[in-house]
């Protein structure tokens, strides 16, 4: 008998052989053809290249309305990559130069806050910031809900003056998109500055005059102001009155440094000396004709001279004085007994300096 003509029954799954080498079914399915197969993977490939540009749709971050409604129209630029840093490393010493990486950083920005550590230009930015880019742009505060609701399009700049419940609230708080720009002031040296700026307050503007009564002599055109030792050590330093309160290090806390970890925000920080350079940058671009003034020295007259007088009698001009005293105040007076994480305070302060301009930004990536 002759195999080749015989009927030969498989059971339904049995693969069987044909002559092209693919296999079939019982039923006489055959499988894909090379044609069938091509033809499918073209399928699959169109399916997938609709559905990515789907998505692609779906995820751009607009708000568009018909006119017909007579609603505004508002596209806005998806910015949840954040800012753009390609070509800026995560630590880095910034310059002041047009075009530079400072620049650049501020202008890519959504939003940019000034923020000034105690006795660290506060005052100064914060007028600048008001005759440069508008009033506004200094009464936007966290929790100012009317000032959302007051206005459509929110002020990119603004400044504040923060302690460490405040910058460690912005840190947090602040978007991603957001820029920090902080000024801080060495310690001992804003310390100096605070005694000298209280005192002239308390000579020409008689603050505090029912603790402390100065003597007030005048020679031609220039104004001398005696003030008690004791007294002013007593009675102003000692329970930190007025501008002496309100520290470096309490302001830069291990509860702002580990709020940096935590929430990696943009942040630049820069020495209070080179806060002019700051808006020598910000004038040509935004308000050639605004002059910045530096309030703690305009504020007061410049021909009053200021002597503490000394237990031996001898009257003792603030700047001498404080050359020889400024380093033993904190000391003596126990005026360190709320800061912490001064270590990582000064290794910031550090890193700032070893900057040829000081200022860096993202300082925590190395420190920490």
């Amino acid at each position: 008998m002759d195999t080749r003509d015989a009927e030969v029954r498989f059971p339904a799954t049995t693969r069987v052989s044909h002559p092209d080498g693919d296999g079939g079914d019982a039923n006489g399915l055959d499988p894909p053809t090379g044609f069938s197969q091509f033809r499918y993977f073209t399928l699959f490939i169109g399916t997938a290249f609709l559905l990515a540009a789907t998505m692609s749709l779906l995820t751009r971050n607009s708000i568009v309305s018909t006119s017909s409604l007579g609603i505004l129209k508002v596209e806005v630029e998806d910015d949840r990559k954040g800012l753009d840093t390609t070509s800026i490393e995560a630590s880095q010493c910034l310059d002041f130069s047009e075009g530079g990486d400072l620049d650049r950083l501020i202008q890519k920005s959504a939003a940019v806050y000034f923020v000034a550590a105690p006795k660290a230009g506060g005052s100064s930015l914060r007028i600048f910031t008001q005759e440069c880019f508008g009033q506004s742009s200094s009464y936007v505060r966290p929790g100012d809900i009317p000032g959302l609701l007051n206005q459509l399009e929110m002020p990119k700049f603004q400044s504040f003056h923060a302690g460490e419940d405040q910058l460690t609230q912005l840190i947090k708080q602040a978007s991603r998109n957001t820029l920090l720009i902080v000024t801080y002031r060495e310690e001992t040296e804003r310390l100096a500055s605070a005694v000298k700026h209280v005192i002239g307050w308390m000579c020409q503007r008689e603050r505090f005059k029912e603790l402390i009564t100065p003597q007030i002599m005048k020679d031609n055109d220039r104004v001398s102001c005696i003030l008690d030792e004791e007294d002013v050590v007593k009675k102003i330093i000692v329970p930190r009155k007025s501008e002496i309160d309100g520290s470096t290090l309490e302001t830069f806390s291990c509860g702002f440094h580990e709020s940096l970890v935590e929430n990696l925000p943009n942040i630049v920080m820069i020495n209070m000396r080179k806060l002019s350079n700051l808006m020598k940058l910000l004038k040509p671009k935004y308000c050639p004709d605004v002059q910045p003034k530096h309030l703690s020295s305009a504020a007061l007259a410049q021909n009053w001279d200021y002597y503490l007088k000394i237990k031996n009698g001898t009257d003792v001009e603030i700047n001498d004085w404080l050359v020889h005293k400024r380093n033993s105040l904190e000391y003596v007076l126990r005026l360190k007994s709320n800061m912490s994480c001064q270590g990582k305070t000064r290794q910031m302060e550090d890193q700032v300096s070893a900057c040829p301009n000081e200022v860096i930004r993202n300082f925590y990536a190395v420190s920490n």
